[in-house]
C-alpha cells in the first residue's frame, strides 16, 4: 500500500488509515529538502510496497516516523484539550517528535503560525 500527498494532507489522513496486522508496518516519508512545509511531497507506505525500487528515488525522501507513532503523537497532542489541531500544528508536532523523540505540549504552538521545519540532520549524519 502506498499513499502520496503533501505532508499536511498525509498527517491529517493518518488517523483514518487502518493498518493491516498481517502486513509490514506503514511508514511516513517526506521529500528530503532543507525546509519542510505542509506542501512538501510525502509518502505513507509499508516496506512491502517498496516504492523506492519502483518510481521514487530513495535519495529524494527521508524517513519521518512509523504511522502508528504519528497517530500516537497526534493523540498525545490533543490529550486534555478541547481545541482542534490545525494542519500546521499537526505537522510541527510530528516533525518535533521525529527529531527530538519528545512531544510538544498542547498550546505551546503560536496560533496562526505557518509550519516550516528546518531539517536538523541529513542522511548519514550520526
Amino acid at each position: 500500500m502506498e499513499i502520496r500527498g503533501t505532508f499536511s494532507e498525509l498527517i491529517l489522513q493518518s488517523m483514518d488509515i487502518n493498518e493491516r496486522t498481517d502486513a509490514e508496518p506503514m511508514q511516513l516519508f517526506v521529500e528530503d529538502v532543507p525546509l519542510v512545509t505542509g506542501r512538501t511531497p510525502s509518502i505513507i507506505c509499508n516496506e512491502a510496497s517498496d516504492p523506492f525500487n519502483r518510481s521514487v528515488p530513495y535519495e529524494r525522501y527521508r524517513y519521518v516516523l512509523m504511522l502508528h507513532r504519528v497517530k500516537e503523537v497526534l493523540r498525545k497532542w490533543c490529550d486534555g484539550t478541547t481545541q482542534e489541531m490545525t494542519p500546521d500544528e499537526a505537522c510541527r508536532a510530528v516533525m518535533h517528535y521525529s527529531e527530538h523523540d519528545s512531544y510538544i505540549p498542547a498550546g505551546s504552538i503560536t496560533p496562526g503560525y505557518t509550519f516550516v521545519w528546518r531539517v536538523g540532520h541529513k542522511r548519514g549524519d550520526a
